[in-house]
């Protein structure tokens, strides 16, 4: 099993805090972390904007990631939005372990 962190950005503190809640107790990540508030810049429909925002990490497995990515998307105050998953190098093997049975 692989496992993976996920990440998204919110427009509040509050939003990412909701959000992280219902997904480790829908069990879709072991856990997570509310980051912020970081200034992000983007372009969105041919425009360039910065705005203030929340990052929420999240740890989970592969087999857990369409659940997660479901939930994100309809969750989300921003609609269908960014969502990235990365899978890690390494990691302690009791950490991995947790992951896997907090999300089965």
């Amino acid at each position: 099993m692989t496992h993976l962190t996920a990440t998204t950005a919110l427009p509040s503190h509050q939003e990412a805090l909701t959000l992280l809640r219902s997904t480790v107790q829908n069990r879709h990540a072991a856990s997570g972390q509310i980051h912020g508030p970081v200034t992000a810049a983007w372009w969105h429909n041919g425009e360039y904007g910065e705005s203030e925002e929340w990052i929420l990490l999240l740890k989970t497995t592969t087999t857990r990631r369409p659940a997660l990515e479901h939930h994100i998307t309809t969750n989300h105050p921003w609609g269908p939005s960014a969502e990235l998953t990365i899978t890690p190098i390494d990691g302690s093997p009791t950490y991995l372990t947790w992951i896997t049975q907090t999300t089965t």
